[in-house]
């Protein structure tokens, strides 16, 4: 009996934390020298995923259903909210595929195998933000609740000198299916705090 009262009383916790969910404020932190590099042009990278072997993962008490090709997916979505900011000019994704086919090399070797001066002259531009996924899916627990879950990390970096501009994490967890906007609500918080700091940095609160 009291086997059964505490295996309750475990489905109850994990009921309440599954609903309340875990969604605390990204971690972002701009390079007090920000205003010293001239960044006008930014290329957005497609961020290097998490590997998935198969869409749905399927256990007993579980099952998760992964995003395939995360890194794409999530980088396509900061794209998004970077558009926002005023301050710099974007390359087109299609624009750096083009180049990566007219090189004959893959993103992959790309980020593994070029300084950032190296990319920045590739793509013509000022700064590179690059960026990994480590968790991207939703799924149900052993409660049967549904729980979407979202952990990456980004960072802009100067091309010239490679330092790094600004560099930021999100972790959440919601209640739900909607990973794909759990996702956009943490890049957007994400580049709204970079463009407070940014305009900090660059001495617009003075």
């Amino acid at each position: 009996m009291e086997k059964v009262v505490a295996m309750k009383r475990v489905a109850l916790l994990v009921l309440l934390v599954s609903i309340a969910g875990c969604e605390t404020a990204p971690r972002v932190n701009v390079n007090p020298r920000l205003s010293a590099f001239p960044i006008r042009r930014v290329a957005i990278l497609p961020f290097e995923g998490v590997p998935v072997e198969k869409e749905v993962e399927q256990y007993r008490t579980w099952w998760r259903h992964n995003v395939l090709d995360n890194g794409a997916a999530l980088s396509d979505i900061f794209t998004t909210e970077m558009m926002s900011i005023p301050d710099f000019d974007y390359v087109e994704r299609s624009q750096i595929q083009r180049i990566l086919q007219e090189q004959h090399i893959t993103l992959t070797d790309l980020v593994r195998d070029r300084s950032a001066s190296q990319i920045g002259e590739l793509l013509d531009a000022d700064a590179i933000v690059l960026g990994k996924v480590h968790k991207f899916a939703y799924g149900f627990n052993m409660v049967n609740m549904k729980t979407s879950h979202v952990s990456f990390s980004v960072r802009m970096v100067d091309t010239k000198t490679g330092t790094v501009l600004w560099s930021a994490s999100a972790e959440a967890e919601r209640g739900g299916t909607e990973v794909m906007t759990l996702a956009r609500d943490e890049c957007a918080k994400i580049v709204a705090e970079v463009k407070t700091k940014m305009g900090k940095g660059r001495g617009e609160d003075r």
